[in-house]
């Protein structure tokens, strides 16, 4: 069994701050959470490290951060609770990779305290820190947890009512401390997700107090008649926990908290990134329900937390399961939804019957997407016989795929390749090892209509051959469906710019697909919010040569605010972003896209990821099944100026490295 470890900091204390700049409710939230880790998930007293008050200095966190990383062994689950001030320094340079411009931070108990001459010795602990430790710390385990209940947290992995009080002090031009031997916290290169772009999504998760531009609060909450003062995002997080249920995972946790934060302190909205389908303090991923959640019920009517932003159509039909609901097999729907409207980023639906049952955190899946765009045509010639019969079948079962009336008409065309025949000897030599399958048996393959093979040859006699052949012919009609997503109505002004970058940092405009890169070429993807008064929320959604699609930055549940007039460039400073081609796409090189999501208020768009297609004894995938489409756009009424968005496509063509020999000239 993994040991558990967990780091508690509770901060109420700031002398040298000021009067106004105290708090009282840091200290009860580290002892409430680490009573909930003892009596509920039984971790043991020796494994929580808890520093309140003068014991959380910054040399004082930082020495904990790396004694928890030493004793942690392969696979221990982590927890680092963070309850005290935040912090937004001004950022140092013209572009970062911050949409708000700003560094975030920590403030421990010891910040701002004078030096000899008399200037406060800034020692704030800043998001790059906290990366640098986790990057170490994933070396190790991937069952990390990570919640801040500080003001401007909701990029930490990179602080109203007069009884509420914000965990936030002005704003500060600072200098980074250096950082002493003993404290300083080494790392290792990160891993690379998607595209190139680093990324510890699959490694951690991380509990935001509100977004990095937004407030945490705290105040006081009733309990059996006596008052105890708790940040809002910590005592709402409890509750959860406490009624949390095995199986209960953070994506469930956090939908809860997504209505109870906001209901107790306004404007600060609670953040999610990394592994979110996880059980709470757990090590087991738990396969998530393709779903939408309802976010409002008044009656016979609803919201849904999506619209023409994801693809939804008016007229189609939702059933609506409890809060929590992990599979729908088995399960009866409490009722059916019809959507009635649709925004931008949301939608009006209206049950069948009113249905005290259906309450807010209730889970939305689709019945019938009313699908308007073209199917993905595909050609299986009767003259193939039995061998055709049950393929021909799942392609007339899908809702993506369409059976072709002829070759002329079909987007690929289905055929059966000899053993040993020419055409089977010729794919054998274009295709290396991964056409050994040829030599062995009869294969299907699909090809478009220049020739080009859809997706690696399958032997027809493998096991459920039908299903993985349909699976990855629905993979290209999705992949095409969310390339194509965009809306021509958009008022929201937001630039977004490809540049190839040298080795001396100089950058070059790659816009209009025609620049060929090579694999490991540095790229930088820049987004410039043009915007003069109002914020906008981004998400980049990575379009693979093999029809895989990875929502991959920013690498959370929600997209990224950007502020009025800022521009962040991803890939820039030492930050890497390489170009990649996945070993799954046919030949040497291959188009890839990097697809821009913009919106004017935070949406979710990482239900589009999606594997790449399965080659020959490949395992399968998980596949959405919310099979929607997309039309872009929508109707003139279903989207307004004040709740808007866009899609933006930058492509490039990546040729795939060659492996050189050690023994060549």
């Amino acid at each position: 069994m993994p040991a558990k470890h967990a780091l508690i900091v509770g901060i109420n204390k700031y002398p040298y701050m000021g009067a106004d700049f105290q708090l009282r409710g840091c200290v009860n939230d580290a002892k409430l959470l680490r009573n909930t880790l003892l009596y509920k998930f039984n971790f043991d007293r020796a494994q929580i490290t808890e520093l309140h008050d003068e014991a959380a200095t910054r040399d004082g966190i930082l020495a904990a951060m790396n004694a928890l990383y030493r004793r942690v062994k392969k696979d221990d689950i982590v927890v680092f609770h963070y309850s005290g001030h935040g912090h937004r320094c001004t950022s140092k340079t013209k572009f970062t990779d911050e949409g708000s411009g700003k560094d975030n931070c920590l403030l421990p108990h010891d910040d701002s305290k004078p030096k000899a001459d008399g200037k406060p010795d800034y020692r704030e602990i800043r998001d790059d820190k906290i990366n640098a430790w986790l990057q170490k710390m994933a070396t190790k385990t991937a069952n990390i947890t990570l919640i801040f209940d500080a003001c401007h947290s909701g990029t930490m992995t990179r602080g109203v009512k007069p009884e509420a009080k914000a965990r936030s002090v002005p704003e500060t031009k600072r200098r980074q401390p250096a950082p002493t031997r003993r404290t300083q916290v080494s790392s290792k290169p990160p891993r690379r997700g998607a595209g190139g772009w680093l990324t510890l999504n699959k490694n951690y998760v991380v509990i935001s107090g509100c977004r990095d531009t937004q407030t945490s609060k705290e105040r006081w909450f009733k309990e059996r008649d006596t008052l105890y003062r708790h940040g809002v995002l910590t005592y709402c997080l409890i509750k959860a926990i406490d009624k949390a249920k095995p199986g209960t995972t953070y994506r469930d946790l956090f939908e809860s908290i997504c209505s109870s934060v906001p209901a107790s302190a306004a404007n600060q909205n609670p953040q999610i990134e990394g592994r979110i389908d996880r059980a709470l303090f757990g090590v087991k991923d738990i396969e998530p329900l393709s779903y939408l959640p309802v976010t409002a019920v008044t009656g016979k009517k609803l919201t849904i937390d999506g619209g023409a932003a994801h693809g939804l159509e008016r007229g189609s039909k939702w059933q609506i399961y409890p809060a929590a609901t992990k599979t729908t097999e088995g399960v009866a729907a409490l009722d059916t939804a019809t959507i009635v409207k649709v925004g931008a980023t949301t939608s009006g639906a209206e049950l069948v019957r009113a249905n005290k049952k259906v309450t807010t955190g209730c889970r939305a899946v689709v019945k019938d997407a009313r699908i308007r765009t073209p199917l993905l045509q595909v050609f299986v010639d009767n003259k193939l016989g039995n061998k055709a019969r049950a393929l021909r079948t799942r392609i007339n079962q899908s809702k993506l795929l369409k059976l072709a009336l002829s070759k002329r008409m079909a987007d690929v065309e289905a055929t059966i390749v000899a053993r040993n025949s020419r055409a089977a000897k010729n794919l054998q030599t274009d295709l290396g090892e991964r056409g050994a399958v040829l030599a062995q048996s009869d294969c299907w393959a699909f090809t478009y209509d220049d020739g080009d093979l859809a997706f690696a040859p399958h032997s027809v006699t493998s096991r459920s051959v039908e299903h993985i052949l349909t699976e990855n012919l629905e993979k290209i009609a999705r992949y095409r469906r969310i390339l194509a997503l965009q809306n021509p109505r958009a008022k929201v002004d937001v630039s977004f710019n490809l540049y190839t970058r040298s080795a001396t940092d100089k950058l070059s405009n790659a816009n209009g697909g025609s620049t060929e890169f090579d694999e490991g070429d540095s790229i930088v993807l820049e987004i410039t919010n043009n915007e003069s008064d109002r914020s906008v929320f981004f998400s980049l959604v990575w379009l693979s040569g093999d029809m895989a699609i990875d929502h991959f930055y920013p690498p959370r549940k929600n997209s990224e605010e950007l502020a009025a007039g800022k521009t962040i460039r991803i890939g820039h400073g030492k930050r890497h972003l390489r170009a990649a081609l996945s070993k799954n796409v046919i030949g040497d090189v291959a188009m890839e896209t990097c697809k821009l999501m913009v919106t004017t208020q935070q949406s979710d768009f990482s239900w589009l990821n999606q594997a790449g297609t399965r080659s020959i004894n490949q395992a399968s995938s998980t596949v959405a099944e919310f099979d929607v489409a997309f039309r872009g756009g929508g109707s003139e009424k279903s989207v307004k100026p004040k709740d808007d968005w866009n899609a933006l496509n930058r492509s490039m063509m990546i040729r795939r490295r060659k492996k050189t020999s050690s023994n060549s000239a």
